[in-house]
């Protein structure tokens, strides 16, 4: 009956660890995009920026 227990117990370790791998793995992938997305709209910020100030 212990036996059975450990096993499930370990079972269960098993899973939780695979699922906490997998969301790490995609937030370490989201994150430099999500880094990339907010430059380049800082950067179309500042060109249209310097074009208003071209224009004057």
């Amino acid at each position: 009956m212990e036996l059975i227990i450990m096993f499930v117990v370990a079972i269960l370790v098993v899973i939780i660890a695979v699922i906490g791998i997998i969301g790490g793995l995609t937030q370490r992938i989201k994150k430099p995009f999500n880094e990339l997305k907010e430059q380049i709209s800082e950067l179309k910020i500042r060109v249209s920026e310097l074009e208003e100030n071209n224009k004057n």
